[in-house]
């Protein structure tokens, strides 16, 4: 038909309506597949038109934050109003508000945002901006609950850090004992070190007795202490034993035993053959060491040449004991006494029989229970002894056990007593001496007095003066006569008033030259 006929005008117009319906039909497909899209899936979903009203919404959304109300009841209204309504579901209302409004105003898509609800929940929110041919045609808000990933998270989180303290803690531990080890083999080494320089400079003899096999190891110096050969004998103990004096094996035996069976301390002296067939004194150290049944499995220790110091002791000994023996039997008295306590530590016989002291007494007593004298005086003696060495004090007075004073003569000299310093003291009697010096004193004044006169009256009275106090405590001289009573030529005494007593009493009572 032509152009002006109605026939074609008729199929433009229906051609026209089959492509709307086409049209319509996959937009509704499509808003279908939306829907169903969008209620599959299992986040919260809401989608609004770029005036910001609710275009779609799932179940998710509305059980998410607790609307009663099906998803389709939703559906047109203004979500500027609905999040100003629901912003008391968040931790931060007013922010939850703000911040939604600035996305929407930037149109910038944004991923992951956390959010905090009120109730302690924790979501995670996408904004995704629709454009339309270039045109911005809406939004779609997706939210996720993420609270328990979140503190599944934080709980990692704390384990991690947990495990990684537990890890710093537990590599400190392991490098501090690596360290502790590292030292205890640097002390081990040093150890070894000083073990082996000691056997190598020690002159003692080495050994080492497996118990569980009878094995023995000797070192070189116990050959040679043995005078024996490493390439000729293989140590054992009953080797050891035929060298032993036969004297001292049950000694040596029995300290074995005490110190295997019952733990005693094993150091023991025994006599071992030498080469030359004489014997040697020998000092044994040992100590066994035990399994964790108490079970001696093993024996070390060492061996040394005593001999020369036995003979030094018994060199020693023999001299003590002469040293002693002529301090006991010495006519001077000798004591030892602690310059700082100046207690009396020993005495000589003939100290004790000097001074009445037995020799329990002396040991409770001090220098100052026997010297008179002040103790600064004694104390400085004592300074200057230790410091020179030895003192002559010289002339001095000691008191006896009864009280009464002996002079004597003393002098001393610093020792060494028990490892301690001391002060021997030697005292000398000299009243014997010191009687004869005045008898001879008072006799060589007499002589004088006897020749400085003719006049015999004066010279038996001058006699008589020099005779108080130095013999008597007073003295008289009667001169016999021929024809009367003896004639008193002089009375002398200490006292004036028993002068003029002794005459009154002579010529009451005038001596009878008669009488027996």
């Amino acid at each position: 038909m032509d152009s002006g006929g109605n026939r074609e005008g008729s199929s433009s117009a229906a051609f026209g309506t089959t492509e709307r319906e086409r049209s319509e039909k996959e937009i509704r497909e499509t808003n279908a597949l939306l829907a169903t899209l969008v209620e599959s899936l299992q986040v919260a979903i809401i989608v609004e038109s770029e005036t910001r009203c609710i275009l779609r919404v799932n179940q998710e959304f509305c059980d998410m934050f607790g609307i009663d109300a099906p998803p389709q009841y939703l559906v047109g209204m203004d979500c500027s109003d609905s999040a100003e309504q629901s912003k008391h579901l968040f931790a931060d209302p007013e922010g939850f508000v703000r911040h939604v409004e600035e996305i929407v105003a930037q149109r910038r898509s944004v991923k992951g945002e956390a959010l905090i609800l009120a109730d302690g929940r924790e979501l995670e929110r996408d904004y995704v901006p629709i454009f339309v041919d270039e045109s911005y045609r809406g939004h779609l808000w997706q939210y996720r609950d993420v609270t328990g990933r979140k503190r599944a998270e934080r709980e990692v989180g704390r384990l991690n850090e947990e495990l990684e303290h537990r890890v710093q803690s537990r590599t400190a531990q392991l490098q501090a004992i690596v360290s502790e080890l590292r030292e205890s083999e640097r002390r081990l080494r040093e150890s070894e070190e000083r073990f082996s320089l000691v056997v190598r400079g020690s002159n003692d003899g080495i050994w080492d007795w497996d118990l569980t096999t009878g094995e023995l190891y000797w070192n070189d110096r116990l050959f040679e202490m043995l005078g024996l050969s490493r390439s000729e004998v293989v140590p054992s103990f009953e080797k050891y034993m035929e060298l032993v004096h036969p004297e001292d094996r049950r000694k040596l035996s029995e300290a074995l035993t005490a110190h295997l069976e019952r733990g005693a301390e094993f150091e023991t002296e025994t006599r071992l053959k030498n080469p030359a067939g004489g014997y040697r004194t020998c000092l044994a150290r040992g100590e066994a060491y035990r399994d964790e049944h108490g079970t001696p499995i093993r024996m070390a220790g060492t061996l040394r040449d005593v001999t020369e110091r036995k003979r030094s002791e018994e060199a020693l000994r023999q001299s003590e004991e002469r040293h002693r023996a002529v301090i006991e039997q010495t006519g001077e008295g000798i004591f030892l006494f602690d310059p700082r306590t100046k207690r009396i530590l020993e005495a000589n016989p003939a100290f004790q029989s000097m001074f009445g002291y037995a020799t329990e007494e002396l040991l409770r007593k001090t220098l100052y229970d026997l010297i008179p004298h002040d103790t600064e005086s004694v104390d400085r003696n004592i300074e200057r002894a230790l410091e020179q060495g030895q003192i002559w004090i010289g002339e001095r007075r000691y008191r006896r056990k009864d009280g009464s004073l002996v002079d004597v003569e003393v002098s001393g000299s610093v020792i060494s007593y028990g490892g301690e310093q001391a002060i021997c003291s030697v005292v000398r009697g000299i009243t014997e001496r010191k009687r004869s010096e005045e008898k001879q004193r008072f006799l060589g004044k007499a002589s004088e007095v006897l020749s400085s006169s003719l006049d015999y009256r004066r010279t038996l009275s001058a006699v008589a003066r020099l005779a108080v106090p130095e013999l008597a405590d007073w003295c008289a001289v009667d001169v016999a006569r021929e024809d009367g009573p003896p004639e008193r030529l002089a009375v002398v005494h200490s006292d004036p008033e028993k002068v003029a007593w002794a005459h009154k009493l002579q010529e009451r009572y005038p001596p009878d030259p008669d009488a027996p």
